[in-house]
C-alpha cells in the first residue's frame, strides 16, 4: 500500500514513519504543499494523511488537488486546530479525521481498514 504524510511538523512525519515502519510498510512524506503536489503528481497513493494547517497552503486546498489527481486515494485530515471539526473535514472530501495529538492505534486502525481491501 502506498502512503503519504503531509505535515509541516518533522516530528509528526517521523512518528508516522516509525509507526508504519514497525509493520513493514513505507510512507513518503512532504513538509509543505509544494512537496506534496510534486509527489501527488508523480506517484499513485492509496492513503494520504494531510495536515489542515500548512504554512504555504491549507490542507483543504491539498485535498482538492488529491481528489482531482488521485480520486481513488483515501484521505485523512490531521489537525491540532480546535476550529476544524470532523464534519468540515468530511465535507471537504476527507474520508477520516484525526485530532492532534493522536495515538498510534488510531493511525493503524485507519491503515488496516484499507489494507484489508487491497
Amino acid at each position: 500500500m502506498n502512503m503519504l504524510i503531509i505535515d509541516d511538523d518533522a516530528s509528526i512525519r517521523e512518528s508516522f514513519q516509525q509507526i508504519i515502519g514497525i509493520f513493514g510498510d513505507t510512507i513518503d512524506s512532504a513538509g509543505n504543499a509544494d512537496e506534496a503536489f510534486k509527489l501527488i503528481d508523480t506517484k499513485a497513493y492509496d492513503l494520504i494523511f494531510v495536515d489542515y494547517n500548512l504554512p504555504d497552503k491549507s490542507g483543504l486546498e491539498i485535498l482538492k488537488h488529491i481528489k482531482e489527481k488521485l480520486p481513488a486515494a483515501k484521505t485523512t485530515m490531521l489537525t491540532g486546530s480546535p476550529f476544524m471539526k470532523e464534519d468540515i473535514a468530511r465535507f471537504a472530501g476527507a474520508d477520516h479525521y484525526l485530532q492532534k495529538p493522536f495515538e498510534a492505534a488510531k493511525i493503524m486502525r485507519i491503515i488496516n481498514q484499507y489494507r484489508k481491501n487491497k
